[in-house]
């Protein structure tokens, strides 16, 4: 399933798979583009249901 999704979304998001992203796909880009987003969100709502 994620390498599904990473396979589609890595054209889109103009990074070309070289051999070593294809065997290890959690890039530092990846965790950029993917981990933060959903990190800052996820601390955006505790934050307001604390408040």
């Amino acid at each position: 399933m994620v390498s599904d999704l990473m396979m589609s979304w890595l054209p889109v998001l103009g990074c070309t798979s070289s051999s070593a992203e294809v065997i290890n796909p959690v890039t530092p880009g990846w965790v950029l583009h993917v981990l933060l987003p959903v990190v800052l969100i996820l601390l955006a709502v505790r934050v307001r249901r604390a408040r």
